[in-house]
């Protein structure tokens, strides 16, 4: 081919993003080769080659493609983000974190970079600093619904509980079906003592997952705490059944009492 064809490389990068998001990672690779044979100087079809990769669990090729996109273009913000977190998933926590380091110089309002960068922070045990990149990421995106989340669950594992549970009632606000955040807010009000709190959101959440055998187990000890024995052992056997091993040494203490 001796002349470039910009516009059909752009339509291969927007058909490989389509399959991206459609979970068509193969197909989005292919069509981000086809682009970038095209056109070897379109950096974001390496940004989402590189997506589609690490969604493969490719993540040396991820990394690579997002190298080469900043190769060519050092200002690109997603690209750092993106081999951020593709850094972060291969276990170079401190390599993600410069990396969204730059995002954020480059960009100081970019959300999901300061989210990122939580979750890394996170990894690292800097959970203060976690905390404050998550409360700049809610800042900056007011419906941030994962930013909530991973705040809310950190301030739950901090004993903040009621900061937890009002982190995670946004988030409930948000996204109704979030189990997660059910799951999360339940135990909240279990270490608050509100067990029939609790239960309700475990209620909520085996509603959504029928087959979560933990939430059966967490269900069971809210239950006790309420001299509900009966239906605590219904649901530990629940659990038991389901794979959740716990269940039977919790079913055991309660025979022998």
């Amino acid at each position: 081919m001796n002349k470039i064809d910009t516009g059909t490389a752009l339509e291969y990068n927007e058909q490989a993003f389509a399959k991206v998001k459609s979970g068509d990672f193969t197909g989005a690779i292919k069509d981000c080769s086809t682009a970038i044979e095209l056109d070897p100087k379109f950096t974001a079809a390496y940004v989402n080659r590189g997506l589609a990769k690490a969604s493969l669990g490719d993540l040396p090729g991820a990394i690579k493609d997002y190298d080469t996109a900043i190769d060519l273009d050092p200002k690109y913000t997603v690209a750092y983000n993106n081999r951020g977190f593709a850094k972060h998933s291969s276990g170079d926590l401190s390599g993600a974190i410069k990396d969204y380091d730059t995002a954020i110089d480059l960009d100081p309002k970019y959300a999901v970079a300061y989210s990122n960068r939580g979750v890394s922070k996170l990894s690292l045990g800097d959970l203060p600093g976690a905390i404050k990149d998550y409360s700049t990421a809610i800042d900056l995106d007011p419906k941030y619904k994962l930013a909530y989340s991973s705040r809310g669950s950190l301030k739950g594992l901090m004993g903040d509980f009621p900061g937890a549970i009002k982190d995670l009632n946004i988030v409930i606000e948000l996204d109704p079906k979030n189990v997660n955040a059910y799951s999360n807010r339940g135990r909240a009000r279990a270490n608050l003592g509100d067990f029939i709190g609790a239960i309700k959101d475990y209620n909520a959440v085996i509603e959504l997952d029928p087959k979560n055998a933990e939430t059966y187990y967490c269900r069971a000890g809210a239950k006790h705490s309420l001299e509900d024995y009966a239906g605590a052992l219904e649901d530990l056997k629940k659990a038991g059944e389901l794979g959740y091993a716990p269940a039977y040494e919790a079913i055991k203490q309660m025979q022998d009492q």
